[in-house]
């Protein structure tokens, strides 16, 4: 027995370090693998984002929208974001283009800040 719960895929614990590693070093640890697969692939800046935005980031919303999330998760999701777009290297192009639209020379990257600031935004929108 490790001392947690799992309810509705969350585990719940009295000791933080337990309910950390379960709810989000498991996430971070899927999101790893699944950036390590795709960047053996030689794809375009658009087609990284696409697949980061589907693939990578969904494995984090489900937790996220359930309990609170600690700032050093998302600094690690925002590194692994960073270095799968550009491949380890420095960046080319400034963070506010990429989250930008298309019609302003924009990506559409996903601001993972303030994507985990939506979800919680939520939360009020639900309790009113």
């Amino acid at each position: 027995m490790d001392g947690s719960i799992r309810v509705l895929g969350v585990n719940f614990s009295y000791n933080h370090q337990i309910y950390l590693k379960k709810n989000f070093m498991d996430c971070v640890k899927k999101l790893r693998q699944v950036t390590q697969v795709w960047s053996m692939r030689f794809l375009t800046l658009y087609g990284k984002i696409t697949i980061f935005k589907t693939l990578a980031l969904s494995k984090t919303i489900y937790i996220s929208c359930m309990s609170w999330i600690p700032n050093s998760f998302i600094d690690m999701i925002e590194r692994i974001h960073n270095d799968f777009i550009w491949n380890k290297k420095r960046a080319n192009i400034k963070h506010s283009t990429l989250i930008g639209e298309y019609s302003k020379g924009g990506l559409k990257d996903v601001d993972i800040r303030s994507k985990f600031k939506s979800l919680h935004l939520n939360w009020v929108y639900q309790t009113l």
